[in-house]
Protein backbone atom coordinates (compact mmCIF):
# COMPACT_ATOMS: atom_id res chain seq x y z
CA UNK A 1 0.00 0.00 0.00
CA UNK A 2 2.51 2.22 0.78
CA UNK A 3 4.04 1.50 -2.67
CA UNK A 4 0.99 2.82 -4.12
CA UNK A 5 0.83 5.19 -2.72
CA UNK A 6 4.07 6.54 -3.26
CA UNK A 7 3.48 6.13 -6.92
CA UNK A 8 0.17 8.04 -6.93
CA UNK A 9 1.59 11.05 -5.03
CA UNK A 10 4.38 11.09 -7.32
CA UNK A 11 1.96 10.72 -10.13
CA UNK A 12 -0.42 13.48 -9.11
CA UNK A 13 2.76 15.92 -8.36
CA UNK A 14 4.30 14.88 -12.01
CA UNK A 15 0.50 16.08 -13.33
CA UNK A 16 0.26 19.66 -11.20
CA UNK A 17 3.66 20.20 -12.35
CA UNK A 18 2.64 19.51 -16.28
CA UNK A 19 -0.27 22.08 -15.77
CA UNK A 20 1.60 24.70 -13.91
CA UNK A 21 4.26 24.66 -16.03
CA UNK A 22 2.60 24.59 -19.54
CA UNK A 23 2.22 27.13 -22.35
CA UNK A 24 1.05 30.25 -21.98
CA UNK A 25 -2.47 28.96 -23.39
CA UNK A 26 -3.07 26.84 -20.23
CA UNK A 27 -3.09 29.55 -17.68
CA UNK A 28 -4.89 31.85 -20.16
CA UNK A 29 -7.59 29.18 -19.98
CA UNK A 30 -7.02 29.09 -16.15
CA UNK A 31 -7.80 32.56 -15.99
CA UNK A 32 -11.05 32.62 -18.16
CA UNK A 33 -12.31 29.42 -16.00
CA UNK A 34 -11.55 31.29 -12.13
CA UNK A 35 -14.75 30.38 -10.29
CA UNK A 36 -14.92 30.55 -6.54
CA UNK A 37 -15.88 27.10 -5.13
CA UNK A 38 -19.39 26.06 -3.63
CA UNK A 39 -19.60 23.31 -1.14
CA UNK A 40 -22.96 21.99 0.13
CA UNK A 41 -25.52 23.41 -2.28
CA UNK A 42 -25.56 20.70 -5.12
CA UNK A 43 -26.53 21.35 -8.26
CA UNK A 44 -27.50 25.60 -8.66
CA UNK A 45 -28.46 25.76 -12.55
CA UNK A 46 -30.44 22.04 -11.96
CA UNK A 47 -32.24 23.73 -8.64
CA UNK A 48 -32.88 27.36 -10.01
CA UNK A 49 -33.76 25.61 -13.71
CA UNK A 50 -37.74 26.42 -13.29
CA UNK A 51 -36.43 30.22 -12.91
CA UNK A 52 -34.37 30.57 -16.04
CA UNK A 53 -35.52 32.51 -19.34
CA UNK A 54 -34.30 33.18 -22.50
CA UNK A 55 -34.66 36.18 -24.80
CA UNK A 56 -33.62 36.66 -27.70
CA UNK A 57 -33.25 39.76 -30.44
CA UNK A 58 -32.33 39.94 -33.91
CA UNK A 59 -30.79 43.55 -33.64
CA UNK A 60 -28.62 42.49 -30.96
CA UNK A 61 -24.86 42.51 -31.21
CA UNK A 62 -22.26 42.61 -28.89
CA UNK A 63 -20.24 45.13 -28.07
CA UNK A 64 -16.76 46.03 -29.67
CA UNK A 65 -17.51 42.92 -31.43
CA UNK A 66 -18.51 41.77 -34.68
CA UNK A 67 -20.02 38.87 -33.55
CA UNK A 68 -24.13 38.98 -33.25
CA UNK A 69 -25.18 37.41 -29.47
CA UNK A 70 -28.69 37.64 -30.27
CA UNK A 71 -29.83 35.49 -27.44
CA UNK A 72 -29.77 35.69 -23.10
CA UNK A 73 -30.15 33.60 -21.04
CA UNK A 74 -31.05 35.08 -17.19
CA UNK A 75 -33.26 34.14 -14.18
CA UNK A 76 -36.35 35.64 -13.25
CA UNK A 77 -36.76 35.31 -9.06
CA UNK A 78 -40.44 36.61 -9.35
CA UNK A 79 -41.53 33.26 -7.93
CA UNK A 80 -38.93 31.18 -6.42
CA UNK A 81 -39.92 28.19 -8.55
CA UNK A 82 -36.87 25.58 -7.05
CA UNK A 83 -36.93 21.63 -7.73
CA UNK A 84 -36.99 19.27 -4.59
CA UNK A 85 -36.99 15.58 -4.55
CA UNK A 86 -38.07 15.71 -8.16
CA UNK A 87 -40.71 17.96 -7.57
CA UNK A 88 -41.73 21.71 -8.65
CA UNK A 89 -42.51 23.83 -5.40
CA UNK A 90 -42.75 27.88 -4.90
CA UNK A 91 -40.74 28.81 -1.43
CA UNK A 92 -41.69 31.73 0.08
CA UNK A 93 -39.07 32.54 2.15
CA UNK A 94 -35.50 31.25 2.55
CA UNK A 95 -32.57 30.99 5.81
CA UNK A 96 -29.09 31.57 5.05
CA UNK A 97 -26.18 31.11 7.68
CA UNK A 98 -23.08 33.55 6.73
CA UNK A 99 -19.78 33.23 8.43
CA UNK A 100 -16.70 35.66 7.82
CA UNK A 101 -13.84 34.31 8.97
CA UNK A 102 -10.82 36.55 7.46
CA UNK A 103 -11.40 39.77 9.30
CA UNK A 104 -11.82 39.26 13.02
CA UNK A 105 -9.70 42.15 13.98
CA UNK A 106 -10.21 45.72 14.10
CA UNK A 107 -9.18 47.45 10.53
CA UNK A 108 -6.27 49.86 11.06
CA UNK A 109 -7.38 51.97 8.33
CA UNK A 110 -10.91 52.73 9.40
CA UNK A 111 -12.40 56.11 8.16
CA UNK A 112 -13.64 58.75 10.73
CA UNK A 113 -13.19 59.46 14.38
CA UNK A 114 -13.64 56.10 15.93
CA UNK A 115 -10.81 55.99 18.83
CA UNK A 116 -12.97 57.75 21.02
CA UNK A 117 -15.83 55.22 21.06
CA UNK A 118 -13.71 52.05 21.09
CA UNK A 119 -11.55 53.21 23.95
CA UNK A 120 -15.10 53.30 25.92
CA UNK A 121 -15.52 49.50 25.12
CA UNK A 122 -13.92 46.57 27.19
CA UNK A 123 -11.92 44.15 25.25
CA UNK A 124 -14.31 41.54 25.72
CA UNK A 125 -16.53 43.41 24.32
CA UNK A 126 -14.24 43.45 20.79
CA UNK A 127 -12.93 40.06 21.22
CA UNK A 128 -16.29 38.75 21.43
CA UNK A 129 -17.48 40.30 18.14
CA UNK A 130 -18.49 38.13 15.57
CA UNK A 131 -19.44 38.64 11.42
CA UNK A 132 -21.48 35.61 11.20
CA UNK A 133 -25.24 35.47 11.12
CA UNK A 134 -28.46 33.71 10.16
CA UNK A 135 -30.96 35.84 7.96
CA UNK A 136 -34.27 34.94 7.34
CA UNK A 137 -35.48 36.44 3.89
CA UNK A 138 -39.16 36.10 3.41
CA UNK A 139 -40.83 37.27 0.04
CA UNK A 140 -43.66 39.12 0.03
CA UNK A 141 -46.40 39.44 -2.92
CA UNK A 142 -44.94 41.64 -5.86
CA UNK A 143 -46.65 44.43 -6.67
CA UNK A 144 -47.73 44.85 -10.31
CA UNK A 145 -45.62 47.76 -10.46
CA UNK A 146 -42.92 46.38 -8.29
CA UNK A 147 -39.32 47.42 -8.97
CA UNK A 148 -36.94 45.00 -11.18
CA UNK A 149 -33.49 44.78 -9.89
CA UNK A 150 -31.24 43.68 -12.75
CA UNK A 151 -28.10 42.08 -11.27
CA UNK A 152 -24.68 41.65 -12.76
CA UNK A 153 -22.49 39.02 -11.04
CA UNK A 154 -18.32 39.31 -10.60
CA UNK A 155 -15.49 37.77 -12.58
CA UNK A 156 -15.78 33.87 -12.23
CA UNK A 157 -19.57 34.05 -10.81
CA UNK A 158 -22.13 31.90 -12.21
CA UNK A 159 -25.44 33.77 -12.70
CA UNK A 160 -26.89 30.73 -10.10
CA UNK A 161 -23.88 31.34 -7.96
CA UNK A 162 -25.41 35.42 -7.19
CA UNK A 163 -29.12 34.33 -6.44
CA UNK A 164 -28.62 33.82 -2.72
CA UNK A 165 -27.83 36.25 -1.19
CA UNK A 166 -28.52 39.05 -3.90
CA UNK A 167 -31.88 38.41 -5.67
CA UNK A 168 -33.12 36.91 -2.30
CA UNK A 169 -32.56 39.63 -0.49
CA UNK A 170 -33.91 42.17 -3.75
CA UNK A 171 -36.76 39.82 -3.02
CA UNK A 172 -37.17 39.87 0.30
CA UNK A 173 -37.88 43.96 0.12
CA UNK A 174 -41.10 43.21 -2.43
CA UNK A 175 -38.48 43.50 -5.91
CA UNK A 176 -38.51 41.48 -8.52
CA UNK A 177 -34.75 41.03 -9.19
CA UNK A 178 -33.50 39.15 -12.85
CA UNK A 179 -29.91 37.77 -12.78
CA UNK A 180 -27.55 38.07 -15.41
CA UNK A 181 -24.94 35.75 -16.59
CA UNK A 182 -21.63 36.58 -15.04
CA UNK A 183 -18.69 38.06 -17.41
CA UNK A 184 -17.37 34.16 -17.82
CA UNK A 185 -20.12 32.47 -18.75
CA UNK A 186 -20.27 34.18 -22.33
CA UNK A 187 -17.26 33.37 -24.61
CA UNK A 188 -15.77 35.36 -25.70
CA UNK A 189 -15.33 36.89 -22.61
CA UNK A 190 -16.13 40.65 -22.82
CA UNK A 191 -15.91 41.57 -19.31
CA UNK A 192 -19.95 41.66 -18.72
CA UNK A 193 -20.20 43.91 -21.45
CA UNK A 194 -21.59 41.36 -24.20
CA UNK A 195 -25.27 41.89 -23.36
CA UNK A 196 -25.76 45.00 -22.31
CA UNK A 197 -28.23 46.39 -25.44
CA UNK A 198 -30.00 42.92 -25.76
CA UNK A 199 -31.08 43.52 -21.41
CA UNK A 200 -32.17 47.22 -22.12
CA UNK A 201 -34.31 45.36 -24.92
CA UNK A 202 -35.30 42.68 -22.23
CA UNK A 203 -36.70 45.50 -19.73
CA UNK A 204 -38.14 47.62 -22.45
CA UNK A 205 -40.24 44.67 -23.98
CA UNK A 206 -40.85 42.46 -21.28
CA UNK A 207 -40.97 44.89 -18.16
CA UNK A 208 -42.30 47.85 -19.25
CA UNK A 209 -43.20 51.14 -17.14
CA UNK A 210 -41.22 49.59 -14.25
CA UNK A 211 -38.51 50.78 -11.90
CA UNK A 212 -35.28 49.90 -12.64
CA UNK A 213 -32.74 49.24 -10.09
CA UNK A 214 -29.10 47.92 -11.73
CA UNK A 215 -26.67 46.24 -9.24
CA UNK A 216 -22.96 45.04 -10.13
CA UNK A 217 -20.55 43.50 -7.69
CA UNK A 218 -17.25 43.57 -8.89
CA UNK A 219 -16.42 43.20 -12.32
CA UNK A 220 -20.23 43.25 -12.91
CA UNK A 221 -20.23 47.06 -12.39
CA UNK A 222 -19.03 47.47 -15.81
CA UNK A 223 -22.21 45.57 -16.87
CA UNK A 224 -24.46 47.72 -14.85
CA UNK A 225 -22.85 50.66 -15.74
CA UNK A 226 -23.00 49.69 -19.35
CA UNK A 227 -26.50 48.99 -18.88
CA UNK A 228 -27.65 51.92 -17.65
CA UNK A 229 -26.15 53.42 -20.98
CA UNK A 230 -28.62 51.37 -23.08
CA UNK A 231 -31.21 52.39 -20.92
CA UNK A 232 -30.80 56.27 -21.29
CA UNK A 233 -30.01 55.90 -24.72
CA UNK A 234 -33.44 54.56 -25.34
CA UNK A 235 -35.37 57.25 -22.95
CA UNK A 236 -35.64 54.89 -19.75
CA UNK A 237 -34.45 56.77 -17.19
CA UNK A 238 -32.87 53.91 -13.83
CA UNK A 239 -34.22 54.58 -10.57
CA UNK A 240 -30.83 53.38 -8.59
CA UNK A 241 -27.56 52.50 -9.66
CA UNK A 242 -25.67 50.33 -7.11
CA UNK A 243 -22.14 49.41 -7.61
CA UNK A 244 -20.34 47.06 -5.17
CA UNK A 245 -16.71 45.81 -4.69
CA UNK A 246 -16.36 47.97 -7.92
CA UNK A 247 -13.42 46.40 -10.13
CA UNK A 248 -11.53 49.43 -11.02
CA UNK A 249 -8.75 48.41 -12.95
CA UNK A 250 -8.98 44.64 -14.58
CA UNK A 251 -5.15 44.00 -14.91
CA UNK A 252 -4.45 45.00 -11.42
CA UNK A 253 -6.77 43.50 -9.89
CA UNK A 254 -6.04 39.92 -12.41
CA UNK A 255 -2.48 40.49 -11.00
CA UNK A 256 -2.97 40.79 -7.18
CA UNK A 257 -5.13 37.69 -7.15
CA UNK A 258 -2.02 36.05 -8.87
CA UNK A 259 0.10 37.54 -6.26
CA UNK A 260 -2.25 35.79 -3.61
CA UNK A 261 -2.50 32.54 -5.38
CA UNK A 262 1.47 32.52 -5.55
CA UNK A 263 2.12 33.19 -1.79
CA UNK A 264 -0.33 30.70 -0.52
CA UNK A 265 0.85 28.04 -3.37
CA UNK A 266 4.58 26.76 -3.92
CA UNK A 267 3.86 25.38 -7.29
CA UNK A 268 2.43 28.17 -8.11
CA UNK A 269 6.11 30.16 -7.57
CA UNK A 270 7.96 27.66 -8.61
CA UNK A 271 5.87 27.30 -12.20
CA UNK A 272 4.51 30.53 -13.49
CA UNK A 273 6.48 32.98 -13.49
CA UNK A 274 5.49 36.60 -13.72
CA UNK A 275 6.23 36.92 -17.29
CA UNK A 276 3.65 34.04 -18.29
CA UNK A 277 0.74 35.38 -16.48
CA UNK A 278 1.25 38.93 -17.75
CA UNK A 279 1.49 37.67 -20.93
CA UNK A 280 -1.80 35.42 -20.72
CA UNK A 281 -3.60 38.06 -19.33
CA UNK A 282 -2.35 40.22 -22.30
CA UNK A 283 -4.14 37.55 -24.46
CA UNK A 284 -7.61 37.56 -22.56
CA UNK A 285 -7.81 41.52 -22.42
CA UNK A 286 -7.04 41.20 -26.50
CA UNK A 287 -9.25 37.86 -27.25
CA UNK A 288 -12.17 39.98 -25.47
CA UNK A 289 -12.40 42.27 -28.20
CA UNK A 290 -12.76 45.31 -25.64
CA UNK A 291 -11.23 48.32 -26.36
CA UNK A 292 -9.55 48.98 -22.36
CA UNK A 293 -10.65 52.20 -22.06
CA UNK A 294 -14.40 51.19 -21.78
CA UNK A 295 -13.22 49.37 -18.79
CA UNK A 296 -12.40 52.90 -17.17
CA UNK A 297 -14.32 52.79 -13.94
CA UNK A 298 -14.11 56.28 -12.90
CA UNK A 299 -15.29 57.63 -16.70
CA UNK A 300 -17.96 55.18 -16.65
CA UNK A 301 -19.35 56.25 -13.25
CA UNK A 302 -18.77 60.47 -14.00
CA UNK A 303 -21.36 59.60 -17.32
CA UNK A 304 -23.87 58.18 -15.41
CA UNK A 305 -26.85 59.66 -14.79
CA UNK A 306 -28.54 57.65 -12.17
CA UNK A 307 -28.82 58.19 -8.35
CA UNK A 308 -25.73 56.18 -7.47
CA UNK A 309 -24.31 54.26 -4.39
CA UNK A 310 -21.01 52.63 -4.71
CA UNK A 311 -19.84 50.36 -1.52
CA UNK A 312 -16.68 49.36 -0.92
CA UNK A 313 -14.53 48.24 2.06
CA UNK A 314 -11.19 49.10 3.67
CA UNK A 315 -9.80 45.50 3.58
CA UNK A 316 -11.02 44.20 0.80
CA UNK A 317 -8.30 42.03 -0.95
CA UNK A 318 -9.03 42.13 -4.53
CA UNK A 319 -10.02 46.02 -4.61
CA UNK A 320 -7.51 48.72 -3.66
CA UNK A 321 -9.87 50.80 -1.26
CA UNK A 322 -7.34 54.05 -1.17
CA UNK A 323 -6.64 54.03 -4.55
CA UNK A 324 -10.46 53.46 -5.79
CA UNK A 325 -11.47 56.56 -3.24
CA UNK A 326 -8.38 58.93 -4.27
CA UNK A 327 -10.40 59.03 -7.55
CA UNK A 328 -13.55 59.88 -6.46
CA UNK A 329 -14.26 63.88 -5.29
CA UNK A 330 -16.25 63.59 -1.85
CA UNK A 331 -17.60 65.76 0.66
CA UNK A 332 -15.30 64.25 3.68
CA UNK A 333 -17.22 67.28 5.70
CA UNK A 334 -20.35 65.70 4.79
CA UNK A 335 -19.10 62.27 6.27
CA UNK A 336 -21.63 60.55 8.38
CA UNK A 337 -21.62 57.21 10.20
CA UNK A 338 -24.01 54.28 11.32
CA UNK A 339 -23.07 51.31 13.41
CA UNK A 340 -25.19 48.30 11.99
CA UNK A 341 -24.62 46.14 15.58
CA UNK A 342 -26.28 48.32 18.41
CA UNK A 343 -23.80 45.96 20.45
CA UNK A 344 -20.58 47.17 18.90
CA UNK A 345 -20.38 50.74 18.16
CA UNK A 346 -16.70 50.62 17.10
CA UNK A 347 -17.67 48.81 13.89
CA UNK A 348 -18.54 52.34 11.95
CA UNK A 349 -19.92 52.42 8.63
CA UNK A 350 -19.39 55.70 6.58
CA UNK A 351 -21.52 57.34 4.28
CA UNK A 352 -19.88 60.39 2.10
CA UNK A 353 -21.93 62.27 -0.65
CA UNK A 354 -20.34 63.32 -3.70
CA UNK A 355 -19.36 66.59 -5.03
CA UNK A 356 -19.97 66.47 -8.47
CA UNK A 357 -22.06 63.45 -9.21
CA UNK A 358 -25.92 62.22 -7.38
CA UNK A 359 -24.12 59.24 -5.78
CA UNK A 360 -22.81 58.29 -1.97
CA UNK A 361 -19.81 56.17 -1.16
CA UNK A 362 -20.24 53.82 1.72
CA UNK A 363 -17.29 52.42 3.52
CA UNK A 364 -17.10 49.11 5.29
CA UNK A 365 -14.89 48.23 7.31
CA UNK A 366 -13.64 44.30 8.26
CA UNK A 367 -15.29 42.49 5.07
CA UNK A 368 -13.05 41.42 2.84
CA UNK A 369 -14.16 40.74 -0.95
CA UNK A 370 -16.10 37.22 -0.18
CA UNK A 371 -17.37 39.58 2.96
CA UNK A 372 -19.28 41.80 0.51
CA UNK A 373 -20.56 38.98 -1.85
CA UNK A 374 -22.06 37.83 1.01
CA UNK A 375 -23.93 40.94 1.90
CA UNK A 376 -22.98 41.28 5.96
CA UNK A 377 -25.42 43.49 7.81
CA UNK A 378 -23.05 45.94 7.64
CA UNK A 379 -23.19 46.40 3.82
CA UNK A 380 -26.64 45.46 3.77
CA UNK A 381 -28.36 48.01 6.13
CA UNK A 382 -26.64 51.53 4.65
CA UNK A 383 -27.60 49.78 1.44
CA UNK A 384 -31.17 49.00 1.93
CA UNK A 385 -31.31 52.82 3.99
CA UNK A 386 -30.01 54.14 0.78
CA UNK A 387 -32.13 52.06 -1.89
CA UNK A 388 -35.39 53.04 0.35
CA UNK A 389 -35.22 56.69 -0.49
CA UNK A 390 -35.15 55.90 -4.03
CA UNK A 391 -37.75 53.38 -4.62
CA UNK A 392 -40.57 52.11 -2.75
CA UNK A 393 -39.70 48.73 -0.33
CA UNK A 394 -42.73 46.20 0.18
CA UNK A 395 -41.81 43.41 3.01
CA UNK A 396 -43.82 40.41 3.87
CA UNK A 397 -46.30 40.77 7.04
CA UNK A 398 -45.40 39.46 10.43
CA UNK A 399 -47.30 36.63 11.10
CA UNK A 400 -50.43 36.96 12.86
CA UNK A 401 -50.85 35.22 15.92
CA UNK A 402 -54.37 33.86 17.33
CA UNK A 403 -55.22 35.87 20.32
CA UNK A 404 -56.36 34.96 23.69
CA UNK A 405 -58.94 35.55 26.06
CA UNK A 406 -57.62 36.25 29.83
CA UNK A 407 -58.78 33.49 31.04
CA UNK A 408 -57.31 31.08 28.17
CA UNK A 409 -53.79 32.82 29.17
CA UNK A 410 -53.82 32.23 32.40
CA UNK A 411 -54.78 28.63 31.45
CA UNK A 412 -52.14 28.44 28.79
Amino acid sequence: MKKYGSIDRALTLVITVILLSGCTGIVEKRILTTTPVVTGLGDLNAYYSANRFEFCSTSFSSVNSAKPQGCLTYYDLADFKVEHDGELINITEQNFTFTNTSSQTDSASNVGNQTNNEEELTSKNKANFSLNERIEFKFPELADNAPIAVISPGYGLQATQTISPWATWFRHMGIQPIVLPGPTEYQPMQFGLNHAAIVAELLKSEYPDRPIILLGFSMGVLSATEIERELIEADIQPAALMLVAPMNNFREHATSVFSQVKAQDWRVRWFISDERFSTALERVIVASEVNEQALDFYKRISEASTPMVIAASEVDDIVDYEKLRAGFNLKEEERVQLSPYPDHPEFLVSLEPFTDIEAQLITVPRLNHVGMYLLLRALRTPLQEWLSTHVELTFAPEPEYPKHSEGETEAL
